[in-house]
């Protein structure tokens, strides 16, 4: 998806639905974690 240094900081818009997020650091650790974005009810 992308890559940062310095500032760890990245914007993103996914969407809703279940998703995972890997970080890599330069020695190739890795961590993972789970997580869901929820749909947006409308106003009724």
């Amino acid at each position: 998806m992308n890559t940062t240094e310095n500032f760890h900081q990245l914007a993103v818009r996914p969407a809703p639905g279940k998703h995972t997020l890997t970080l890599v650091d330069e020695s190739g650790e890795q961590v993972q974690v789970a997580f869901e974005i929820l749909s947006k009810e409308k106003d009724q």
